[in-house]
């Protein structure tokens, strides 16, 4: 019959000297191991848990594992088995408390100390995972603290759910495992633990030493909803910026998502962002009351940097916004053949100030002692023009322009008009929506695109005309500066139609216009470089810059900085239309990279991949990097196959699966493609638009970017148009249906 100790009992080789902790599987007590002399704590397991054979063999598995991590911030493991029919474990005694006590006695951590803890358990973690032990439950009375009292603190991650009970934290399939003060959402509904459900833990653990409380209060279910639903918790910045809170949110922002996948990768890249963060002096934090940030649900933060990359002590440079202008192009010829052909101008940009989603508050505290209102957090400082920002409210939009074809019996030569519908984003719908007429020529093929020709950071809308058979193109824009801008320009050959991109070509922090000549087998690059002095901004004559020995049947064309050099560099992607012996396509990606004397070089060899016939080919910053990333949207019958290809030291990677969307209309050439910050969260979204399955309605759907994929596409709105025909939605450069 089991026998479970008491104190002064002695339990094998250990004497028993002290309880200092009671749970419902059982007991620790403070020990004298009396072979070796020493101090430990002995975990004995209820006799009622040591009685499962399956408990048993699970128990002496992880202990084992447990016993061979050597790790500085893992309490070590000295000996197991079972004593009386009693499982057991003895590990080392650390007498400083842990520190939940810590924080319940004295509130929250100073920040430096606070971020240098959590950046031990991060260290701790670190080693457990990659010996393949998930702690599955890290909260502060699982941090043990060695010297509490000085400024060099040790903290040990003790307590790895050896043994406990389902409901304590025991991996049986189907249990929810951990505390729900410290539970990532997909533990929540019975997901197994896993290194990002520590990570998780992790973020929770931080906010809780900053701020001397868990994230989310109330009870169990409201905690576990606000885990699943209710916004990243942030801490609120100064009005004149606080370097170590930034640091701090975004480190939040990359633990705390709900979408493990927007997580950060593994505990040593937490622990080099928290040491970088804990180099920042800091005079306090406090948490935001009661309007936290627009972090929202799934997302990786606006704020997102390699703190590591940094020095200690170097104060966090601004989030550089990006000078690429949103290109809008307009195959006009296309969209005049055609009824009801569309062309859409995406509006994107960043607002700091969307919806919060519901859920509960982040739990208010303060190191600082203050109790006045916590000031709302200022949005990031911008450099340059924020992405495709038209009218200044800081968050991607959508406008379409169409063009109606002549009423039967009407000539179709110099008839018809185009129209512009647009809608105005919430950060989770477009709302709003707006229509009026645009007096476009119908005699000449115009482009559109945003852009910041006279260099004031604000951006404006460029229509370039081009003439259907020949003569110069005439360049026209409304300044913000005040000035306008109408100037005619000899016209780039080596194509029929001209499409533009405004881009800093030669590096001069002045976006220039790249002209792409495109025709049937034959293309050619152009750049006209701007003065970029305002109120008079002219452009220069184009010169060619590169040529391209195929045509739009078989190429696309994008324009972005994707090496990240502050110049534009060209991809062109070429699709054979004949397939291998299995009827496999494959498409070839050469990118030509930009040079401050506004040309452009070979990058390496061009790079060949399986493809589709009929694909779409955008870009955009889909993972918060501030370069620009490609993406290949590919047709699989009744969905569309995101591909995201990065641009490393050898060049452009291949394309890595960022998701599958379901298709909007019936077939993958109904549907356009567009790209777009449409929630405001630095991130670039998808857009797809369409004939929906209810008769002469459209459907806008959006998927919107986790940093590391495109989550599932829900509708943002509806639209009362018959889209009989579409062709190719323009975004960053894309040129051709």
């Amino acid at each position: 019959m089991a026998q479970f100790p008491r104190v002064g009992d002695v339990f094998g080789r250990y004497r028993i000297d002290a309880q200092i902790g009671q749970g419902g599987m059982g007991v620790v007590f403070s020990a004298t191991d009396t072979a070796f002399d020493r101090r430990v704590a002995l975990k004995v397991v209820s006799a009622a848990l040591g009685g499962s054979a399956e408990f048993l063999a699970r128990f002496e598995r992880e202990a084992a594992l447990l016993a061979r991590l050597n790790s500085p911030h893992v309490i070590a493991i000295f000996d197991y088995g079972e004593q009386d029919g009693c499982p057991y474990l003895a590990a080392q005694y650390v007498g400083g408390g842990d520190l939940g006590g810590l924080l319940a006695a004295r509130g929250p951590m100073p920040p430096k100390l606070a971020a240098e803890v959590c950046a031990q358990v991060a260290d701790a973690l670190a080693d457990a995972h990659r010996a393949g032990v998930v702690h599955r439950d890290v909260k502060p009375t699982n941090v043990l603290l060695r010297d509490a009292d000085t400024l060099d603190v040790h903290a040990y991650l003790c307590d790895f759910g050896i043994a406990r009970t389902d409901s304590e934290g025991l991996t049986a399939p189907g249990s929810v495992s951990g505390t729900w003060s410290y539970l990532a959402p997909e533990c929540g509904t019975g997901a197994p633990g896993t290194v990002s459900s520590d990570l998780y833990a992790l973020g929770c653990l931080l906010w809780a030493a900053l701020t001397g409380k868990a994230p989310f209060g109330g009870t169990d279910v409201e905690i576990a909803i606000a885990h699943q639903q209710a916004p990243v918790p942030q801490l609120a910045d100064s009005p004149a910026g606080d370097p170590f809170t930034r640091h701090v949110n975004a480190i939040l922002a990359n633990t705390l998502a709900k979408d493990p996948r927007a997580r950060y990768a593994d505990a040593d890249a937490v622990r080099t962002d928290l040491l970088a963060a804990a180099a920042i002096p800091s005079t306090g934090v406090r948490p935001v009351p009661t309007a936290p940030p627009a972090v929202t649900p799934d997302r990786v933060s606006l704020d997102r940097i390699s703190l590591g990359s940094l020095p200690p002590g170097s104060p966090l440079p601004p989030p550089r916004r990006r000078r690429t202008a949103l290109v809008v192009a307009a195959t006009c010829l296309a969209v005049l053949a055609v009824a009801g052909g569309i062309v859409a101008v995406t509006l994107t940009g960043d607002d700091p100030s969307g919806p919060a989603s519901p859920g509960a508050d982040p739990t208010t505290s303060t190191s600082s002692g203050s109790d006045s209102p916590s000031p709302s957090l200022e949005p990031p400082p911008v450099v340059g023009p924020v992405t495709g920002d038209l009218d200044g409210d800081g968050i991607g939009d959508v406008a379409l322009r169409e063009f109606v074809q002549p009423k039967k019996g009407q000539p179709k030569e110099g008839r018809g008009a185009y129209q512009l519908f647009s809608w105005t984003s919430t950060g989770s719908a477009f709302v709003d929506p707006a229509k009026r007429p645009d007096p476009s020529p119908t005699d000449v093929n115009r482009d559109l695109a945003l852009g910041d020709l006279d260099g004031d950071d604000v951006l404006e809308t460029i229509a370039v005309d081009t003439p259907a058979r020949r003569g110069a193109i005439t360049v026209t824009a409304e300044l913000s500066s005040g000035s306008s801008l109408s100037q005619r320009l000899p016209r780039p050959t080596g194509g029929t139609y001209v499409t533009q991109f405004p881009t800093d070509a030669d590096g001069d922090g002045d976006e220039d216009l790249l002209l792409l000549a495109w025709g049937k087998k034959a293309m050619r690059l152009w750049v006209a470089t701007s003065t970029g002095t305002a109120p008079h901004t002219k452009l220069r004559d184009p010169r060619p810059v590169i040529s391209i020995g195929t045509g739009y049947e078989d190429s696309e064309v994008e324009v972005g900085d994707f090496d990240g050099d502050g110049l534009a560099d060209v991809a062109v992607l070429t699709t054979s239309d004949d397939p291998d012996r299995n009827y496999h396509y494959s498409s070839t990606l050469e990118v030509h990279l930009g040079r401050a004397t506004g040309g452009f070089v070979s990058d390496g060899e061009p790079r060949t991949f399986p493809s589709t016939i009929g694909h779409a080919f955008v870009s955009g910053d889909f993972d918060g990097d501030e370069d620009i990333e490609l993406g290949l949207v590919q047709d699989r019958d009744t969905f569309m196959q995101i591909g995201v290809l990065d641009h490393g030291d050898s060049g452009m990677r291949r394309p890595k699966g960022w998701g599958l969307l379901p298709m909007v209309a019936n077939s993958f050439y109904d549907s356009d493609i567009a790209v777009g910050d449409y929630d405001g969260d630095g991130l670039d979204d998808i857009l797809a638009i369409g004939p929906s399955a209810t008769p002469k309605v459209s459907e806008l759907q959006v998927a919107l970017s986790t940093g590391k994929r495109f989550d599932n596409a829900t509708t943002w709105a509806t639209w009362r148009f018959d889209l009989v025909d579409t062709y190719g939605t323009e975004a960053f450069g894309e040129t051709f249906p």
